[in-house]
């Protein structure tokens, strides 16, 4: 009809995620179905009514949809993969591929990063994937877009004593996948031996594996309340440390994996810390990597 407004292009897949709570839709920019990494079988969830934290439109390879002269100020840098932002506000990701390290635009989200675009390429050659949501995009849109809504990814391992989560945290070659075993041997639920999503909800702060695990490759999606913070430190004995106040808060933000780059963020990620570590106790566990260690974390599960 004359004067009518131009109708959005056709939806021809489309697939959602539930992580910590909150849906991802992913919607197809062209003819190719959707699909996603292994990593997010277990994450799949049926379409809902409510609104979804994201939305993200999934381009072949070779179809980005911005322009590539767009000046883009730099915020942020890895070895691998650097962040920006355009006049507009938008970040832009993109991955160094080699040989020559030039970086190669695979992402551009909306300044909350409740929208954006994804090219389907992967690893350190750019190459082209059928796979959408491939790294660093997942854990980059993952983080900024749940950040503001009250959730927390932190480096530890997670386990389930009978419906009981506890949280490993330490630095790599602490202990944290020896200590999520020996828990799993000893009846635990291996919910990630890595990373995990944490966050207040009516009173109750909720635990729940990420899709990302580390030396284990276990991942059990489910979600339990948060009953204590262990800060694992390797020594000839087994003991128990309590942790309090400012303290115990800075121990856990030395583990979470936080939005440095966005003041916003960094607000909303502290404020959070403070919240969780007044509602669960924290510890520093000395501990050897034996049964007895798994014995003396659950004397901090209600009976």
């Amino acid at each position: 009809m004359e004067g009518a407004a131009p109708s959005a292009p056709p939806v021809l897949d489309s697939c959602t995620l539930s992580l910590a709570g909150h849906t991802f839709t992913f919607e197809s920019a062209g003819a190719d179905p959707i699909h996603l990494p292994p990593a997010f079988d277990q994450f799949r969830a049926h379409p809902s009514a409510a609104p979804a934290a994201a939305r993200y439109r999934i381009h072949a390879a070779d179809a980005a949809p911005w322009n590539e002269a767009v000046e883009v100020e730099p915020i942020w840098q890895t070895d691998t993969w650097r962040m920006g932002r355009t006049p507009s506000g938008d970040f832009v990701l993109a991955i160094h591929i080699l040989p020559d390290e030039r970086p190669l635009t695979v992402a551009r989200f909306a300044p909350d990063f409740s929208s954006g675009d994804l090219l389907c390429r992967a690893g350190r050659h750019g190459a082209a994937t059928p796979f959408a949501f491939n790294y660093p995009c997942d854990q980059v849109a993952v983080l900024n877009a749940l950040t503001p809504r009250g959730v927390c990814i932190v480096h530890a391992g997670a386990v389930s004593f009978d419906g009981q989560g506890l949280l490993f945290c330490g630095r790599s070659g602490a202990g944290k996948t020896t200590l999520s075993r020996l828990s799993r041997d000893a009846g635990a639920t291996l919910l990630n031996d890595d990373r995990q999503f944490l966050w207040v909800e009516k009173g109750v702060v909720h635990l729940a594996p990420t899709p990302w695990h580390g030396l284990e490759p276990e991942v059990n999606h489910r979600t339990v309340p948060l009953r204590a913070i262990l800060h694992l430190e390797q020594a000839p004995h087994n003991a128990l440390t309590p942790l309090g106040g400012a303290m115990a808060a800075a121990r856990l933000l030395g583990n979470t994996v936080a939005p440095f780059y966005r003041a916003d963020a960094m607000h909303h990620s502290l404020a959070l810390l403070d919240t969780l570590t007044a509602r669960v106790p924290s510890h520093i566990l000395s501990f050897t990597p034996t049964q007895d260690a798994v014995a003396l974390c659950r004397t901090l599960l209600p009976s």
